[in-house]
């Protein structure tokens, strides 16, 4: 299992990741435009075989190796219970606006943090 996948290179489809990324994903797919996503998978899948931070450096080096000149981000969560066919919860979790590659891994964090424990099955994209 890997820690990432960027859903806007590859045609592997993602259902560790929560509702909003599997979505993306399909409409991606379909040919609808969307902005380059790269989704990180449920913690739960990976974490016990890598680090919580290590997790976050390794998808910070891929972001810089491959959107390096991109100067702003949106890191938003994608949770199983979020964008369902019943409920949205639009807005129920934090999201991340930054300018700052660097500020990448605390923008994850603290979008885990806003699943209040429960982090470990929310997807980031």
């Amino acid at each position: 299992m890997s820690i990432y996948l960027d859903i806007t290179k590859t045609a592997e489809m993602t259902m560790q990741a929560g509702n909003k990324a599997l979505y993306l994903q399909m409409m991606n797919q379909m040919g609808i435009h969307i902005p380059a996503t790269i989704v990180v998978n449920y913690p739960a899948l990976w974490v016990d075989f890598c680090d919580v931070d290590s997790a976050k450096n390794i998808i910070l080096k891929y972001v810089k190796d491959n959107y390096g000149n991109t100067y702003e981000f949106m890191i938003r969560s994608s949770y199983s219970k979020e964008d369902s066919q019943n409920v949205s919860f639009a807005g129920k979790f934090l999201s991340v606006h930054i300018y700052n590659l660097d500020d990448i891994p605390q923008a994850i964090q603290s979008v885990w943090e806003s699943a209040d424990g429960n982090w470990s099955n929310m997807g980031v994209v």
